[in-house]
């Protein structure tokens, strides 16, 4: 029953969850259909002009990169040189950050 469910529901479209991330503007990973899509890795399906940050960024490189990221997203990166992951930032606390250090 839940089996034959999904299976219908797969053929007919997409699914409401993937619909209302397409709505709210959010990144999601569509389902691959074409079976040659199955052998791409991850560097050859994403974005290669993605924004980080790093301990050794300026104030200006922040400007910078939080005022690309206000369009494409709301959280910035943050990684080693060796471009592992710390962590990551709001661009609205990043921009708080700013405000506060700037009116000093």
């Amino acid at each position: 029953g839940v089996v034959m469910a999904f299976a219908v529901s797969n053929a007919i479209g997409t699914s409401i969850y993937d619909a209302l991330l397409k709505i709210k503007g959010l990144p999601y990973l569509p389902t691959l259909r074409q079976s040659k899509l199955y052998s791409k890795i991850g560097k050859d399906i994403m974005d290669k002009k993605w924004i980080y940050l790093t301990k050794r960024c300026t104030m200006l490189d922040c400007l910078k990169k939080m005022n690309k990221t206000l369009i494409t997203g709301n959280r910035i990166p943050i990684l080693r040189p060796d471009r592992t992951l710390i962590g990551d930032i709001k661009t609205s606390d990043l921009l708080k950050h700013v405000i506060y250090i700037y009116s000093l």
